[in-house]
């Protein structure tokens, strides 16, 4: 009776553990910039202009 119990038990353990490890979706954050000093901005003309 105990070794059918704990056989239950640990396979319902071990089906959790790999369900869990197996999911491997790690999400990259979207808004991630370049760490860069200088950086280029637009002005309302539509032109280019280099600043920090």
């Amino acid at each position: 009776m105990k070794k059918s119990f704990l056989a239950k038990l640990g396979s319902a353990l071990l089906a959790i553990m790999l369900i869990t490890a197996c999911n491997g979706t790690e999400e990259e954050p979207a808004n991630e910039e370049p760490a860069n000093e200088e950086q280029e901005t637009n002005t309302e003309d539509g032109e280019s202009e280099e600043g920090s």
